[in-house]
């Protein structure tokens, strides 16, 4: 949903305005594009507040979830204690003037994005609807990220000018910040604070009350019509297994078989076996890849490195599903024994000079791009980065992304500190006890 706060809306209306609706706030002017149409979240305004989240929020009662139908209470309220993720905005009139709320989501990809225009600042869930307003030109520093980290880091975007509210943080402003900004053209970064922060109680765990969650989350998940996937693998079966004790009816289920000859085939089958979930093996052929990649280029809100979902989404496209709730069931991987987390994964590896880091660096691009024996094991640490944790990260472009690129080091510099925001996005007591966590935050 795209909407925009300006101090003089008249010039922009008549240049770009075309599908906006504008509404007063004192000095201010909101307007907004299409009003609402297919918004699946909060979607009101008044003389006094609009509200908007890109979800519906539900909340955690005594006797299950509540829908939030209508916003009784301001967002700043609603959500620290909302159970489901969505990005949000909310500008409410006050006795002196305004005030305005921002934030996106706790812990999934939920974003509320932002550009500068003349006059005023365009906001929106989706990144796509801001850029017919940008430069249009890419931000080479965010390609870069994404070349070789498989993502871009908050607050930044792969498009100039057009920025984020990080992950777990909120943005709460009056006309004083407002008009700050607007001089600076920018938020400064010091300016969003955390709502949320990723706890790890290191307490041993507590079964019967993590069973009792479960069932909890599953019975409202079951209530959603869901599809659910089924690989074989521990977290989709189980996922599967709660979703079948909480309906009395057969449900949809799909497996992605990759060719002819997928050896997973017979796991997704066996998992499903004992419930009542309908599998259905999509056929994924090498002829698929491309439209698949096609597809998410056109729909995807920004462009990631990780593409695990690319075929599920290419397969539901094709099959024309609706009304329906996909589950994802890929979390859990690497917390069933993959690794040993009584080991220090940082203090057990080397440390080396940053030449010879680099001198092995050289020598993996010329094995892997010759593609010389043993350039599948030899993956040298970035020469770039002196964070170990980020030098563990570098695992999509590798060493061609710093012997190759143009300005390889300078972007490589200036994106470290936004990646170790994941740091403060621990509880602090927390990221200093254990560097699994600064490591699995990533």
């Amino acid at each position: 949903m795209l909407f925009g706060t300006l101090r003089n809306s008249s010039r922009f209306l008549k240049e770009s305005g075309d599908g906006f609706q504008s509404f007063p706030f004192g000095e201010l002017t909101l307007i907004v594009n299409d009003f609402g149409r297919g918004s699946r979240g909060l979607f009101e305004t008044n003389s006094g507040r609009f509200t908007f989240t890109s979800e519906t929020p539900y909340l955690r009662t005594n006797s299950g979830y509540k829908k939030v139908e209508k916003a009784g209470e301001s967002l700043s309220d609603i959500i620290p204690k909302s159970e489901n993720n969505f990005a949000a905005f909310e500008l409410t009139k006050t006795i002196s003037g305004w005030s305005a709320f921002a934030s996106s989501a706790r812990i999934t990809r939920a974003r509320m994005y932002f550009l500068f225009v003349e006059d005023g600042i365009l906001w929106s869930d989706d990144l796509r609807e801001l850029i017919p307003f940008s430069s249009r030109e890419m931000n080479p520093m965010g390609a870069f990220s994404i070349l070789k980290y498989g993502d871009v880091p908050e607050y930044i975007t792969v498009i100039k000018e057009i920025y984020c509210v990080p992950v777990g943080q909120k943005l709460e402003f009056t006309e004083k910040e407002f008009e700050n900004w607007l001089k600076r053209g920018e938020i400064p970064r010091e300016s969003f604070e955390f709502y949320f922060k990723l706890d790890f109680p290191m307490d041993g765990g507590d079964i019967p009350k993590t069973e009792k969650l479960m069932d909890a989350e599953f019975e409202f998940i079951s209530t959603l019509n869901p599809i659910v996937p089924i690989s074989g693998g521990v977290d989709s079966t189980l996922a599967n297994c709660l979703i079948n004790k909480f309906i009395d009816k057969p449900y949809p289920a799909y497996y992605i078989q990759f060719g002819e000859d997928d050896p997973e085939v017979k796991f997704a089958q066996e998992a499903a076996k004992a419930t009542k979930a309908e599998l259905e093996i999509a056929l994924f052929q090498p002829k698929d890849t491309i439209p698949s990649f096609e597809y998410q280029n056109e729909h995807a809100i920004q462009p990631i490195g990780e593409s695990s979902t690319i075929s599920t989404a290419y397969h539901f496209m094709r099959q024309g599903y609706s009304g329906h709730k996909i589950i994802d069931g890929t979390l859990a991987d690497g917390c069933y024994g993959s690794a040993n987390y009584n080991h220090n994964i940082i203090g057990e590896v080397p440390e080396r000079p940053q030449w010879q880091q680099q001198m092995n660096e050289w020598i993996a691009a010329q094995l892997q791009s010759k593609k010389l024996p043993f350039y599948e094991r030899f993956h040298p640490r970035d020469s770039y980065v002196q964070d170990p944790y980020l030098q563990f990260m570098d695992v999509y472009l590798g060493p061609f992304g710093n012997m190759w690129l143009k300005d390889s080091k300078k972007h490589s510099e200036k994106l470290i500190p936004l990646w170790q925001y994941y740091y403060d996005y621990l509880q602090p007591e927390k990221s200093k006890q254990d560097d699994w966590m600064k490591y699995s935050v990533f």
